[in-house]
């Protein structure tokens, strides 16, 4: 079975998917980055949204701020919270 994702267009033209398997990393990092980075909650909401309703657009277009806190928290998650 295929993993479903979200793909999230960021501000410089990027496209980022998010795998089924990482949303609750990837969201967990962009609660984590809320404290100092602006954008963070609204995309954590833009995923959690996304994943918990399947007709919801699969692609979802980011600012710079959301872009931003996005590109990091797929980093912590990958990387661990030091990246």
């Amino acid at each position: 079975m295929a993993s479903e994702s979200v793909h999230f267009g960021l501000d410089d033209g990027t496209t980022v998917a998010v795998e089924s398997r990482n949303y609750r990393r990837v969201y967990d990092e962009l609660w984590i980055l809320s404290q100092k980075m602006p954008g963070a909650v609204s995309t954590a909401g833009l995923l959690l949204h996304a994943a918990r309703h399947p007709s919801y657009p699969r692609d979802v277009d980011l600012n710079g701020a959301q872009s931003a806190a996005l590109k990091r928290a797929i980093n912590r998650s990958e990387h661990g919270a030091g990246a």
